[in-house]
């Protein structure tokens, strides 16, 4: 833990901070950080203990001083925040606004770590040291010792937390661990409980409304929102897709792609034919162009495909542009000039500068780019008035990768979260408003997410094994049963069930089952084995039925019995481990149900709000690997030590009972993703359908009659 003591100051290079962060000045509190302080607050002061906020763009500004206000109106004593990777740079932002207030990180050199204000976490730590400190108490009621270099020190005071803020929530996949993080915070005597803050700094409009313990949403603001104060002039906007490719293109750690990654994509002849179309189509009649190209070999071609069209385009030539401003506009004066005065109508860049020609009322993307921060340079230039020139809007026009979804690549659609088709000419304000009544359509058209539930039940209690002889003497027995040991052995997966003093059988499901005997031969023990082609659920081999069973072997040592084993078995039965998990059919329950003894009923061993559980409600949770051993039990069982279900099998049931885990879930589970998969895929290919006839209905409006 590190602990920043109160009052205290540090050096900028001591708190971390870069060089270029010092001389930078700071940022003032702009209004829509207030008003988005403010709506937390007002959340918590109407009772509310359990809402989100979304903020996507300077969000640790935001949260530094939710928590500073939390503390001063007094409606926290002791925060918590919850994250993925943010906490050094949240804690940060703390020491550097709001230096009075103590933050102690999570695994940082450790000092009283208990007493700071502010303690952050990450998702991890805290429900690894939650399971450790479970573990520990578990082995300290069975008597274990726990070691003192082993104990838990918790590294915060879990009653005193008032807040609790989740960094990320939309991230967090599993709805369980949350609660198990929620499930130690607070004191059961406090009369008020934790406010529980979810918190996402992702520009998807349906990001915090798809978690189901976020809440309502108090206040959102977008990307979009940020650039469009930056706006001086009305704009519209177009989207292009073309066949780029992009989605397996190498990006580097700098978010953007690799030198040479996609030149040769961008200056390929179908790629340049339509960047000069769509303007032509779209922007022939306005006074200035900006086109933002990927290198200078593409700007240069770029710039003379325009010129064979009969546009005077030039280019500038990024390899001679030095660092500074100054030095730019003395190199290139005369062009900049004439572009801002009008002389001609096109200009060609390879580079991401912030220019001054608020002439501009045209910016062609012609390069992808995977910087949003550098999309949002590109339109600053277009987005400035000029009342000289009397500019009505800007047109931007984005050249875009067909497959968008997929690709890396920052776009036109991905900040404003629509299809290039819909993206049609329109102003922002539009195509906002239609970007959240699709997003609310497919809200509401979603379907419930696939959660298998099974009988509910309230916790039940398995007797311990100490209490029963009869399980004690059959655990015994497959505990020390050489062949049962050798048949488990680690090269095989199969299950053989012990029915009876030396003889096991194998479930090979629909195929029949295989039985293994054990024969005395002149006082040597011996093996044999049997094959059938009857399902356990029919019934053992008739008497004198020579033809439903097979004898595989003739009687021999253990060691040959098993080396015939493995080259018999695969193929009267492969192997089906996975199998067992599933949930049994009716037929295999309805078969388990007749052969079951009437002297069985209930379970004595499994208690169901204090009384022996009924055979019917326990069967709700048995697995095929459950009902097939408890079948081979009943036909070949001989013998008071054997019963049904061993003590294992009972403790596996009675677990899935309390964990809510009916058999059969993770199959179920993994076949709807894989439905999910497959609808997605058949609406992708329709939708690409839709867009590539669009496209070819332009195209034929386009030609000159």
């Amino acid at each position: 833990m590190l602990l920043v003591r109160r009052r205290c100051w540090l050096p900028p290079r001591a708190r971390g901070l870069k060089t270029s962060e010092i001389l930078r000045p700071e940022k003032p509190f702009e209004p829509w950080k207030e008003d988005a302080v403010r709506a937390c607050l007002a959340a918590i002061r109407s009772g509310r203990t359990r809402f989100a906020l979304q903020v996507a763009q300077d969000y640790r500004r935001v949260l530094a001083e939710l928590m500073s206000r939390l503390f001063q109106t007094r409606q926290a004593k002791k925060i918590l925040f919850v994250g993925l990777t943010e906490q050094d740079k949240i804690a940060g932002m703390l020491q550097k606004h709001h230096p009075t207030l103590t933050t102690a990180i999570h695994k940082k050199t450790p000092r009283k770590p208990q007493n700071a204000d502010i303690s952050l976490t990450t998702y991890n730590s805290i429900t690894k040291e939650y399971r450790k400190t479970n573990k520990q108490e578990r082995d300290k009621a069975k008597g274990i010792p726990v070691k003192a270099k082993d104990k838990v020190i918790p590294q915060y005071d879990a009653s005193k937390v008032d807040v609790m803020i989740l960094n990320e929530a939309d991230q967090w996949k599993k709805i369980s661990t949350y609660e198990v993080i929620l499930s130690h915070i607070g004191s059961p005597e406090r009369r008020k409980p934790p406010v529980i803050i979810s918190f996402s700094s992702t520009n998807d409009l349906n990001a915090l409304r798809l978690v189901d313990f976020a809440g309502d949403i108090v206040y959102q603001r977008f990307y979009l929102d940020d650039l469009q104060d930056t706006w001086e002039c009305p704009s519209l906007f177009y989207a292009s897709p073309a066949p780029l490719g992009l989605r397996k293109r190498p990006v580097e750690r700098g978010a953007s792609f690799s030198p040479g990654g996609i030149s040769k994509i961008m200056n390929k002849t179908h790629v340049i034919k339509q960047v000069v179309q769509e303007w032509q189509n779209r922007a022939s009649t306005r006074k200035s162009t900006l086109v933002y190209c990927h290198d200078d070999t593409h700007a240069k071609k770029l710039a003379k495909a325009f010129r064979e069209t009969g546009i005077d385009a030039r280019h500038l030539i990024s390899e001679e542009i030095t660092a500074t401003e100054g030095e730019l506009h003395m190199k290139y004066r005369g062009e900049i000039a004439a572009f801002r005065a009008g002389g001609f109508p096109m200009l060609l860049v390879a580079h991401d500068r912030l220019y001054d020609l608020p002439n501009t009322d045209c910016i062609v993307l012609a390069a992808p780019h995977v910087d949003r921060s550098k999309l949002a340079l590109r339109l600053a230039t277009g987005m400035k008035a000029s009342p000289r020139t009397s500019k009505e809007n800007c047109l931007v026009i984005d050249i875009l990768d067909g497959n968008h979804i997929l690709s890396p690549a920052y776009s036109i659609c991905s900040l404003f979260q629509l299809e290039p088709h819909e993206v049609d000419g329109k102003p922002p304000n539009v195509l906002q408003e239609l970007a959240r009544k699709k997003a609310q359509l497919a809200l509401e058209s979603m379907p419930p997410p696939s959660e298998v539930k099974g009988p509910k039940l309230n916790p039940v209690e398995l007797l311990t094994i100490e209490n029963d002889e009869v399980l004690l003497r059959q655990a015994e027995q497959e505990k020390t049963d050489v062949a049962l040991g050798a048949l488990h052995g680690p090269p095989t997966r199969r299950r053989w069930v012990l029915c009876a003093p030396g003889m096991y059988v194998h479930d090979g499901m629909d195929r029949g089952h295989a039985i293994l005997r054990q024969v005395n031969i002149e006082g040597e023990p011996l093996y044999e084995v049997y094959w059938t082609n009857r399902r356990l659920m029919e019934g053992a081999p008739k008497e004198g039925g020579a033809e439903d069973v097979l004898k595989l072997s003739t009687p021999e040592d253990l060691e040959t019995t098993l080396e015939m084993l493995k080259q018999v078995l695969p193929l009267r039965a492969p192997e089906r481990p996975k199998y067992r998990k599933f949930k049994p059919s009716d037929e295999q329950l309805d078969a388990l149900k007749n052969m079951w003894p009437q002297n069985l009923d209930p379970i004595n061993r499994v208690l169901f709000d204090g009384k022996p559980m009924e055979r019917d409600a326990f069967f709700d949770w048995l697995s095929v690997g459950d009902v097939s051993d408890a079948m081979a039990r009943l036909r070949y069982g001989e013998g008071p030590d054997i019963t049904p279900f061993s003590y294992s099998n009972l403790t596996a049931i009675v677990g899935r009972i309390l964990a809510n885990k009916p058999p059969g879930e993770e199959n179920m589970k993994k076949k709807a993703k894989q439905l999910a998969r497959w609808e997605l895929k058949k609406a992708n290919s329709e939708r690409k359908a839709e867009i590539d006839e669009l496209l070819r209905q332009r195209r034929l409006e386009a030609q000159p009659l």
